[in-house]
């Protein structure tokens, strides 16, 4: 039964009218209320959540039991946001073949799972488009290997089972899932409205993504790698990148190509994803800076359309002068992008002053500028802003704004050519970050006026 809790309702008289009962009443309901707050603590912070979907779980691993599997270890539970990975290190206690069923809450739409083995060789993967994956892995006995768990489309709850003795299929894995209200459902498929015009040839892909890295300082490296993927196939090839240099790994498709992705391993103890282009496009860029000669395995997919491709490693030229105090080697990148992008200006860039900025919040910082010449200024995101975006606006004592760049760059830079000294503010608003994540404000000079220019 409901209480009225506004003043004046029929729930406030009744208590006025019985003094001596409203305080059993208070104290009734702040029992019930305590035992529903230590029902939910029980339960975790997903509410009843967890146990609905922990119970579909149980029926597949039941329905698997029933076709001669067994449970391995414990399952997992965990939580991925859009993008995150987890990897998960097993070894086979004997002969046989190993089995991984994954399984994502109501808000997952897609999961990807990969066996590797330790030299980064794909042992595994399952081919579904949607939000629970099975792969099943047969070898010796004591071969270690690695199973990659990644969240492809959505976020949310995650269940690992790991099972012995596995089937190749679990035959009640589809219907389970589907009477599951709580299991992720995949996103409806776009309606197809005919076929993309055809691109450029891939020499000229090639061609336009090179001029676009040069700008940033890159020139290209080695020999080029060829392949050929039908839609919605993978490959992994093996490169070696030499420690101490930063990279651009380039991979553009044949003009029947649409979409091309790429991810970046790094082979050690495990796979460890070290950098991924998932952008609907026909060319896809991906960026590290090793800080020791370490093999990857770089993972490319036909997400759309099927053809031949190239892949093209490109070197980034740096300046050889002291990196500031707090840039990491993933930071190294855009600081040396941003060298060679000033440094066609006749600019280096000069580190002002560290901030942190948290979600959809601002910062500021003064920028002293002198007349007579002319400035860039930067912002360069930390690690910690992974996948988020930067914007910067300049504003003069007024509150007026003088230049801005806003847009999907998490690494920013305007430029000003004062008339008089001056002091700016350089504003800091972070964009689709997770955390309150670090910045570094960068200031270059020149005497030139040719220098702020388009």
């Amino acid at each position: 039964m409901g209480f009225p809790s506004h003043p004046g309702t029929l729930g406030s008289v009744a208590l006025h009218a019985w003094p001596g009962k409203a305080a059993l009443f208070v104290a009734l309901l702040g029992a019930l209320s305590l035992s529903s707050v230590r029902a939910r603590a029980q339960r975790g912070p997903g509410g009843d959540q967890s146990p609905s979907l922990a119970s579909c779980v149980q029926q597949v691993t039941s329905a698997a039991r029933s076709q001669g599997a067994k449970l391995y270890r414990d399952p997992i539970v965990d939580f991925l946001l859009p993008g995150d990975q987890r990897a998960y290190s097993y070894t086979l206690p004997r002969d046989g073949c190993f089995g991984v069923l994954a399984f994502g809450h109501r808000q997952v739409h897609r999961l990807g799972l990969t066996v590797y083995a330790p030299s980064g060789r794909l042992l595994a993967r399952d081919t579904g488009r949607d939000a629970h994956a099975y792969a099943r892995f047969c070898g010796e006995a004591n071969r270690p290997f690695v199973v990659e768990v990644r969240m492809l489309d959505g976020e949310g709850e995650l269940h690992v089972v790991p099972l012995w003795n596995a089937p190749p299929s679990i035959d009640a894995l589809e219907p389970a899932m589907l009477a599951c209200m709580h299991a992720g459902t995949p996103r409806p498929s776009p309606m197809d409205v005919g076929p993309e015009p055809e691109g450029p040839p891939v020499e000229i892909e090639l061609a336009s993504v090179a001029a676009r890295l040069s700008a940033l300082g890159y020139s290209p490296v080695g020999d080029a790698l060829y392949g050929v993927l039908p839609e919605q196939s993978q490959q992994a090839r093996r490169i070696l990148l030499e420690g101490g240099h930063c990279y651009a790994l380039a991979a553009v498709g044949e003009p029947e190509v649409e979409d091309i992705d790429l991810r970046l391993l790094a082979i050690k103890d495990q796979p460890l994803l070290v950098a991924t282009d998932t952008t609907r496009r026909r060319n896809a860029v991906v960026k590290t800076c090793p800080v020791d000669t370490t093999m990857f395995v770089l993972d490319v997919r036909m997400f759309r359309g099927g053809g031949g491709y190239v892949i093209q490693a490109f070197g980034l030229a740096e300046t050889g002068a002291k990196m500031p105090a707090g840039i990491d080697p993933e930071t190294r990148i855009p600081f040396a992008e941003m060298s060679a992008l000033l440094a066609e200006r006749g600019m280096s860039p000069e580190p002002l002053a560290w901030g942190m900025v948290r979600p959809g919040t601002t910062h500021d910082v003064p920028v002293r500028l002198r007349a007579g010449s002319c400035y860039a200024i930067g912002a360069i995101a930390a690690t910690d802003a992974s996948g988020g975006d930067l914007d910067l606006s300049i504003l003069d004592a007024r509150g007026s704004l003088r230049a801005a760049d806003v847009g999907p760059n998490a690494h920013p830079v305007v430029f000003a050519c004062p008339e008089r000294d001056e002091t700016l503010r350089a504003v800091v608003r972070a964009s689709d970050v997770r955390k309150p994540s670090r910045f570094l404000v960068v200031l270059g000079r020149s005497s030139s006026a040719e220098a702020a220019l388009p």
